[in-house]
């Protein structure tokens, strides 16, 4: 199996934006109210990803062909607005490759950047514990979203 790792291209939005929601559905959505789950579909809106991109976000896409099968977005080099692996490819490194990369590409922008944060959704804690992160608070709420700030120090 031979994974692209690359930039998304605003051509790619739609079918990113259908990743995202198939993983949400599967994992996230089942322990989101009504209005969680309409306050994360509308940021994974086609258009608001393809602004973000061209706005402080950027969005890696991992694709096998012309399939993506997994994205990291990253707002100001320095939060994980989002990360997501398509089922069928999740526990193969997918993830941390795209965390890296991500990584790296933050740090070659701004070296300055010394911390990363994300506000994991409850399901994804253990994930981002073995990428690094660690929760700085507990689980809070906003607009129906549920999740877990975390932090991860840079060495």
């Amino acid at each position: 199996m031979a994974i692209e790792y690359r930039l998304m291209r605003s051509e790619e939005a739609s079918k990113v934006a259908k990743l995202v929601d198939v993983v949400f559905d599967l994992y996230v959505a089942p322990e989101y109210s009504q209005e969680g789950i309409t306050s994360f579909r509308s940021y994974n809106d086609v258009q608001g990803i393809v602004q973000r991109s061209s706005s402080g976000h950027f969005m890696l896409v991992a694709l096998n062909g012309d399939e993506p099968i997994g994205c990291i977005e990253i707002r100001n080099n320095q939060h994980v607005s989002m990360l997501f692996v398509a089922p069928n490819y999740q526990g193969k490194g997918i993830g941390r490759q795209l965390w890296s990369r991500a990584l790296s590409k933050s740090q070659a922008a701004d070296n300055s950047v010394r911390e990363f944060t994300v506000h994991s959704s409850p399901n994804a804690v253990p994930i981002y514990e073995r990428l690094g992160f660690h929760k700085t608070s507990p689980e809070q709420v906003r607009g129906g979203v549920r999740f877990i700030p975390m932090t991860c120090h840079l060495p």
